[in-house]
């Protein structure tokens, strides 16, 4: 199984705008749970003294960079209780990059999920635009961006959607912007009781 990260042209790229988008949120020092990490590869744009796990379907061949990875279907049954005893401590970053779109119930995974963090804790996201629908399908027939993620996807979430999954999740969505021409989007959620 391929991690379709690394799969297209444009993939790697785009990964790394996402990541670093994603990082640059992130204190120093704080604990990171990177679901459906891929590669990994949001280590090495975080600040430092950051303690990183991440979770994927696919087995990662280097992971030198974690402080614990863990082969899961996210999908699967009980994968969250899987989750929550394997975790050592509770993380104060969820962090999800072009996974929710993938996911039949963006609102109930993070409902489950978001029980994870710490106190004050933050689930930082990206998903595509609605309006990059198209643009994603056509890259992915010309090879530039993964075939197998275009897919896998279930769904488009807009900010209206993000907005009511922050809301039925009792979180606060406390930042939100686009970025690569409005067709990703990046949302924080803060969750300041636990």
């Amino acid at each position: 199984m391929v991690h379709q990260e690394t799969e297209g042209l444009l993939s790697p790229l785009i990964r790394d705008i996402r990541l670093r988008r994603v990082a640059s949120y992130v204190k120093g020092g704080s604990i990171v749970l990177d679901i459906a990490c891929g590669n990994g590869r949001l280590a090495k744009f975080l600040p430092e003294n950051c303690q990183y796990f991440g979770i994927d379907r696919v087995a990662v061949p280097d992971i030198s960079g974690f402080a614990g990875f863990m082969a899961l279907d996210l999908f699967g049954n009980n994968a969250f209780e899987q989750v929550q005893k394997w975790l050592p401590q509770k993380p104060d970053y969820i962090t999800c990059v072009a996974f929710l779109e993938h996911v039949d119930d963006p609102k109930g995974f993070i409902r489950e999920f978001h029980k994870l963090l710490s106190l004050n804790g933050k689930f930082i996201g990206t998903t595509p635009h609605p309006r990059g629908k198209s643009v994603h399908e056509s890259l992915s027939t010309l090879c530039l961006c993964s075939r197998h993620a275009a897919e896998e996807h279930k769904d488009f979430l807009g900010k209206k959607e993000i907005e009511e999954i922050s809301s039925a999740t009792h979180g606060n969505l406390s930042a939100y912007s686009q970025f690569l021409l409005g067709l990703n989007q990046l949302f924080i959620i803060e969750y300041p009781k636990q």
